[in-house]
C-alpha cells in the first residue's frame, strides 16, 4: 500500500512539474523602436560627456562630422581648464528631448539641453548654457550616431 501511495504522490509531482514548464508560450523579446534607439544614444552621449569619457562620446558620432569634432574641442577646453582649475572640472549635460523626425536613415531630434561646467566648483559663464537645440542623427547598419548639434539658442 505504501508503495502505491508512494508512485501515486511521484507521477502527481512530475505531472505538475512538467505542466508548469510547458504551460505557456515562449515569448519573444520586442525590439526598440528606432525613436527609442535615439532617445537611448542620445542619454548615452551626454552621460558620457558628463563623465568626461570622451571615446565613449565619440563612439556615439559619426566619425569626423561636426558631433565628434565638438567632443573633441571640449576635451581640450576641460584640459585647457584643468591646468587653471586644479584638475577639478565638472560637466554636467541636461538633454529633454521633446520630439524626433524620422526620415529612413536619416533623424533630428529636437528639445532643450542644459550644460554647466563647473571649475573649482564655480560655474564657468563661458561654458554654459540653456536652450532649444536641434541633433542629426543617421543610423549605420543597426545604430543610430550623432551627426551635427545645432547651437543651443
Amino acid at each position: 500500500m505504501r508503495n502505491k501511495i508512494f508512485y501515486v504522490s511521484a507521477f502527481l509531482i512530475l505531472a505538475l512539474l512538467l505542466s508548469s514548464c510547458t504551460g505557456g508560450k515562449p515569448t519573444v523579446p520586442e525590439m526598440p523602436t528606432d525613436e527609442e534607439l535615439i532617445r537611448g544614444v542620445i542619454k548615452e552621449f551626454f552621460s558620457a560627456l558628463s563623465e568626461q569619457k570622451w571615446k565613449l562620446a565619440k563612439s556615439k558620432c559619426v566619425h569626423g562630422d561636426n558631433a565628434y569634432k565638438l567632443v573633441d574641442n571640449l576635451e581640450n577646453v576641460v584640459a585647457s581648464l584643468s591646468y587653471k582649475c586644479n584638475n577639478n572640472v565638472t560637466l554636467n549635460y541636461w538633454p529633454d528631448i521633446t520630439d524626433i523626425v524620422i526620415d529612413g536613415t536619416d533623424a533630428h531630434a529636437h528639445g532643450y539641453l542644459a550644460i554647466v561646467l563647473k571649475c573649482d566648483g564655480q560655474v564657468d559663464p563661458n561654458h554654459s548654457r540653456a536652450g532649444n537645440g536641434d541633433i542629426s542623427l543617421q543610423k549605420i547598419g543597426s545604430n543610430w550616431k550623432l551627426l551635427k548639434m545645432e547651437p543651443i539658442k
